[in-house]
């Protein structure tokens, strides 16, 4: 996974020499699975105690591990998890989706078990604090839902009187992780519009077509400018939806998006 550089975001290489001399041993303490096994949510247990703050993410490596030409297995995953819940827990959380047949994703997705052991680097990015405003569009598309659940838990769980349109899209239902399906069906004072793809029946809770179909809706529903997104998944995707509501609604300083 890459973070391009857009709007409050920092090239990540700028910071790797001295933030990657700091590692932690983390322990898989779960596993949960989508019908389809494409996509996980992984539980770690590190070792020592970690800091890291909302959107953050961490460089996880294989251990034991190396490519024929000597490289390590390692790829970069958003945190899923506040540090209020990693304090009364102990664990962080991550999303992945399968992107290929060998590598990061497909190890994690296929092979990775409770007990098993990896190493992550020092948490980097920035800060986003959700307490800034009182209305907010989250616009995300697969595992790009990672920092977003973060920031959905966070306000569902102070009883938060914000309004909240939640559009979140998947190519199908059975790469929908059930956590996932019931924090967002089952929470009615945030309006969720779920989009899939590429099912052609579609179950319950569900549109077909895309993320970018809701855009109006969610205008309609949060009724004036006045309000924060957060913008999380492929490029082609953050630029077009970053576009429409630059054209349309808000100006860049109301937009935090990140690419993968």
């Amino acid at each position: 996974m890459y973070w391009q550089k857009t709007h409050y975001t920092y090239d990540i290489y700028l910071f790797v020499p001295f933030f990657l001399m700091i590692t932690w041993i983390l322990t898989v303490e779960n596993v949960e699975y989508t019908s389809s096994k494409n996509v996980v949510q992984i539980r770690f247990r590190p070792e020592d105690p970690m800091q890291f703050t909302a959107w953050q993410f961490v460089f996880l490596q294989r251990l034991w591990f190396t490519y024929p030409d000597g490289k390590v297995m390692k790829n970069a995953y958003s945190i899923g998890s506040s540090y209020e819940e990693y304090e009364q827990k102990g664990v962080f959380s991550t999303i992945v989706k399968k992107s290929s047949e060998t590598g990061m994703s497909a190890y994690l997705t296929q092979e990775i078990q409770s007990g098993d052991t990896m190493q992550c680097t020092w948490p980097l990015w920035h800060f986003v604090d959700p307490k800034t405003s009182n209305k907010y569009l989250f616009i995300s598309i697969g595992s790009g839902v990672t920092p977003i659940v973060w920031l959905y838990k966070q306000l569902a769980a102070s009883n938060s009187t914000a309004q909240i349109v939640n559009i979140y899209g998947e190519r199908y239902a059975a790469d929908i992780l059930p956590s996932l399906q019931e924090l967002f069906v089952n929470n009615n004072n945030f309006y969720n519009l779920l989009y899939l793809s590429q099912d052609e029946v579609l179950p319950a809770h569900r549109k077909k077509w895309h993320i970018q179909d809701g855009l109006l809706d969610a205008f309609e529903i949060l009724q004036d400018n006045n309000y924060i997104a957060f913008l999380c998944g492929k490029p082609a995707m953050v630029d077009e939806v970053t576009e429409i509501l630059i054209n349309k609604w808000l100006t860049k300083e109301q937009i935090v998006s990140e690419k993968y």
